[in-house]
């Protein structure tokens, strides 16, 4: 009987540890910000700026060039 016991004590052991990892990786999912073009996350904001500039500007003439 006691080794039933210990092994129910390391199932709602483990079972608690998945739970919490479970909602870390969601509170960490939702925290990305969003690519509004493209759809990917970034962890901040000054990041996905930084992809904008870099993956989705358009190709224009600098103003002030003829």
């Amino acid at each position: 009987m006691k080794n039933i016991i210990n092994i129910a004590s390391v199932i709602i052991a483990v079972a608690s540890e998945a739970s919490t990892n479970n909602t870390t990786n969601t509170k960490s999912r939702l925290s990305k910000v969003p690519c509004e073009i493209c759809g990917l996350l970034f962890d901040t904001v000054d990041i996905k700026e930084e992809h904008k500039k870099l993956e989705h500007v358009e190709h224009k003439r600098p103003s002030g060039v003829g």
